[in-house]
């Protein structure tokens, strides 16, 4: 499975080390973008446009007055072909959207890479403020920057930690509050517009903090439990066995009693600890290996699951 990284310096992170085992560790979060190319400076790369040149039908060389070429400076290497309109977003303006945040101790930066040669990067920032679900449950809450030489930069929340190409992928399918910023010469005016982007994700975290909590307040009977995972994983059609899809129910049922988290107080017979059951299973028992499981859970049938699990979740708890 490809991870999108052309080298190990390619990426940094704090925390876990990624699914690939590639990127610069931090000790501890980096306080300022400026700080970046000391601990990663494959990211920190600088763009320009060149002009382009074509051959007329006479031999002879024109300048285009239509398209330039995008390259990096410090390798030279082309990112792509752009209009005259377009203009460069520098790694320093579109990761530094984060920079007041982090040094008003609101958010740590957690993740940053590029990929595909520098023409898509990414930084992401964990805010200081997770979910809290009772006393005892954390969920992280991040913000998302990702720029391409081929698309519009992209601001938006997310729950998914990016650490590759396909972790990448998934986060800005699932982005839920977002906002593009494209790329022409207004573009870093605008960022310094987005502030409220911030807002609207504290307001979208917020809801689903209260969503999460009402599932930890409500309790499951065993009939409830047994119908949750029917709605997972139903029977298959008339004629074929039943059998893998009653071995995927009791799996979800042993996750829901004795997996990973089951004892805490919001779990132990509640809805919570039923969609914690469900999303266990899919990132850690369903599939016959770690990598197919790993692309199930980002864009396959895995990801459906997971949705399903959420809506019947919501559902009960209602």
């Amino acid at each position: 499975m490809s991870h999108g990284l052309d080298e190990n310096t390619n990426m940094m992170y704090i925390g876990e080390t990624p699914w690939h085992g590639l990127g610069v560790k931090l000790p501890h979060g980096i306080l300022r973008v400026a700080d970046i190319p000391e601990v990663c400076p494959a990211v920190a790369f600088e763009q320009a446009l060149q002009p382009m040149y074509y051959e007329r039908p006479d031999g002879t060389i024109a300048k285009s007055t239509t398209a330039r070429a995008l390259i990096r400076t410090d390798t030279g290497a082309e990112l792509n072909v752009v209009g005259m309109q377009y203009s460069p977003l520098q790694w320093e303006d579109r990761f530094g959207f984060f920079d007041p945040l982090v040094a008003a101790g609101v958010a740590e930066y957690s993740t940053a890479g590029a990929l595909e040669g520098g023409r898509r990067t990414w930084i992401q920032a964990k805010l200081n403020k997770p979910i809290r679900v009772g006393r005892d449950d954390i969920i992280e809450k991040t913000l998302l920057l990702s720029d391409g030489v081929k698309v519009a930069t992209t601001v938006g929340a997310t729950n998914d930690r990016v650490v590759c190409e396909n972790t990448l992928t998934a986060a800005m399918v699932g982005l839920n509050v977002q906002a593009k910023i494209r790329h022409t010469r207004s573009n870093v005016m605008r960022l310094e517009e987005l502030t409220d982007i911030i807002m609207q994700a504290e307001r979208y975290y917020e809801a689903v903090g209260e969503r999460f909590n009402r599932m930890a307040e409500v309790g499951v009977t065993g009939e409830q439990v047994a119908d949750f995972c029917r709605v997972l994983v139903p029977d298959p059609t008339e004629g074929k066995s039943t059998v893998r899809a009653t071995n995927q129910r009791e799996a979800i049922m042993r996750l829901f009693e004795n997996g990973p988290g089951a004892e805490l107080e919001t779990a132990k017979g509640t809805v919570w600890g039923l969609y914690n059951a469900a999303t266990a299973f899919v990132d850690h028992e369903r599939g016959t290996n770690r990598e197919k499981r790993l692309v199930s859970q980002w864009f396959g049938s895995g990801k459906a699951l997971k949705q399903t699990a959420f809506d019947a979740a919501t559902a009960l708890a209602a």
